[in-house]
């Protein structure tokens, strides 16, 4: 059930909910690094139409920033930090959501660390082969599904985008580089692969899979096609 599926559209006629037929949001992706791996903060605007009998789906996810994020757990923390209240703020402005994605495959226990300072709405573990199940308190998935799903985005014209980010600072991932790295990502695991945490990845593979999940989350949490009245105004 949706936030407001259970309200009529109307009472002694006087509008209760109105049908919003786009709405913007913001999602925010990070892959936690450890003391070899960087962290890697993906932020992408979203587009959800109401294109199917009131249900919202994905039409634009546009990577507006890609940044590898080097030190310990208290720096990607910072800079989540400084970017949660601007995501809110803006999907506030767009009647869509914010949400944020935090795959923590390496550092399972930074989960308690990161809430202190944060909300996180999808903690994620990565599992090399393909399965897509809550698993409390993380969501487990597999980087074939993440990976292919990706694809799928991908194929469908306009709706996966990179944009030239605001910043040129060295740790800000170029068009070309975030490019690269989806076209570097590989969706299908070697056949002899046992299913494991998929840990031993490369910076490129990381940016790809945070991409994915927020390309996947993009799709699972679509936001309600209503919006109550008078909080908000629909154009």
């Amino acid at each position: 059930m949706t936030p407001y599926s259970h309200l009529p559209e109307r009472i002694d006629g006087r509008n209760i909910r109105q049908l919003a037929y786009v709405k913007h949001g913001v999602i925010v992706a990070c892959r936690l690094g450890d003391v070899v791996h960087p962290h890697v903060v993906v932020v992408a605007g979203t587009r959800h139409d109401c294109l199917n009998a009131g249900r919202m789906e994905l039409t634009k996810l546009s990577i507006e920033l890609a940044a590898i994020v080097p030190g310990n757990i208290g720096a990607v923390g910072d800079v989540l930090t400084g970017i949660m209240p601007k995501a809110r703020q803006r999907a506030a402005e767009g009647l869509g959501k914010h949400m944020l994605v935090v795959d923590m495959t390496r550092q399972q226990q930074a989960y308690k660390l990161l809430l202190e300072r944060l909300e996180i709405d999808v903690p994620l573990i990565v599992t090399t082969h393909g399965r897509l199940a809550p698993s409390v308190p993380y969501w487990a998935c597999g980087r074939i599904t993440l990976l292919s799903h990706l694809a799928t985005q991908l194929s469908r014209p306009g709706v996966v985008n990179v944009l030239q980010p605001a910043s040129k600072a060295e740790t800000v991932q170029t068009p070309q580089q975030i490019k690269d790295a989806l076209s570097a990502a590989q969706a299908r695991p070697p056949k002899e692969e046992a299913d494991a945490f998929v840990t031993e990845t490369t910076t490129q593979d990381d940016l790809a899979l945070a991409i994915a999940a927020a390309a996947q989350w993009g799709e699972l949490g679509a936001p309600d096609p209503w919006v109550g009245e008078p909080m908000y105004a629909v154009s």
